[in-house]
């Protein structure tokens, strides 16, 4: 699946050790992306681990190719895990840790 990511906006918080952004998804013909592959574009893009990332909502309106989103990038993945709450961590959950269950 190929789409295109856009940060729209891009926020620091040093109290809680992330950073904040709000971005936009082309994703024209095909359905809302996985969760999973967003993780790891933005990932990919702002060259942090992939369990650092967790994506907190993805807004998408009927007919249009595009999804809103805001995600949270942690500086380390344990911090992440210690102010996530478990719904987020739980939504967010790689494949192969879902596959083992």
């Amino acid at each position: 699946m190929s789409f295109e990511i856009k940060i729209i906006s891009e926020k620091d918080n040093p109290l809680l050790e992330r950073k904040e952004i709000e971005f936009i998804i082309f994703h024209a013909g095909q359905g809302t992306p996985k969760r999973t592959d967003i993780r790891k574009k933005i990932a990919a893009m702002l060259n942090k681990d992939i369990e650092c990332v967790y994506i907190k909502h993805l807004y998408s309106e009927t007919g249009k190719p595009e999804t809103k989103g805001e995600a949270r990038i942690y500086e380390s993945k344990e911090r992440a895990l210690a102010i996530e709450p478990k719904h987020i961590i739980e939504r967010n959950k790689l494949e192969k840790e879902e596959e083992k269950k």
